[in-house]
Formats: C-alpha cells, sequence, structure tokens
C-alpha cells in the first residue's frame, strides 16, 4: 500500500495510491526453491508436504550437514507378495560358521582387543 512514482497528471491531480489485494481463497504459494530449517519442517511438515506435491523444491536444512530434499515418490509403494509364506524359502541363503570357525573369530577379536593399543600412536 504506497504511492505511486508518477507524475501528478496534465489535469493537476495528486499521484493515486496503488491498492494491493491479498487472496486468502488461494493455497499458500511458496517461492519455487524453498529452505526451511528442521524444526520448521516438523511444525509444518502437511504444508511442506503439499508444496512439493505441487512441484515445488522443498530443502531442509541443518548445520554443518547437506541440505534434504523433500520430494514426490513416483515409484509404488511395497505390497507384499501375496499368498502364506514358505517355511524354510531362505534355506542355503546363509552359511552358519562351524565351531570352529567360531573360535578362531573370537581369538581374532581377542587379539584385536588386547592385542593393539588403547591409544594408537598418531602418524606425522
Amino acid at each position: 500500500m504506497g504511492i505511486r512514482a508518477s507524475e501528478p497528471s496534465s489535469s493537476g491531480h495528486p499521484p493515486v495510491p496503488s491498492t494491493k489485494f491479498i487472496d486468502l481463497t488461494t493455497p499458500l504459494r511458496y517461492p519455487k526453491l524453498m529452505q526451511v530449517t528442521l524444526q520448521y519442517a516438523a511444525e509444518h511438515l502437511a504444508e511442506l508436504a503439499s508444496a512439493a506435491r505441487r512441484g515445488e523444491e522443498v530443502e531442509i536444512a541443518q548445520p554443518d550437514e547437506p541440505p534434504i530434499k523433500l520430494v514426490v515418490s513416483t515409484s509404488a509403494p511395497f505390497t507384499p507378495k501375496p499368498g502364506r509364506r514358505t517355511l524354510g524359502a531362505g534355506r542355503g541363503e546363509m552359511v552358519v560358521p562351524s565351531e570352529a570357525e567360531w573360535q578362531a573369530m573370537d581369538e581374532e577379536l581377542e587379539q584385536l582387543i588386547n592385542g593393539s593399543p588403547l591409544y594408537p600412536a598418531e602418524e606425522e
């Protein structure tokens, strides 16, 4: 709500004040790229999600961290396979170590824990 910076008309009338209207019937529009803090995102997640659905870019910024981009996923959500699961369907996919292999792993771990200094020497 300001005054137009135009010269008075030839009739000598003063400049006409410009009028700005706020349209409250349309949804809130953010700029094309919006960066918000993590706290703001937690408080306004629904608004940010609808902005992302409209195609606007939403980034959640954290200090000393790369920003997190909020995007709409185009892939289908995970749906489990229909039918009953078969007991033992994953047989052979995992190998259980033998007793000797377990003991060898235990000895190796013990050597790593007890055989090395607590604070290794720093390389210069």
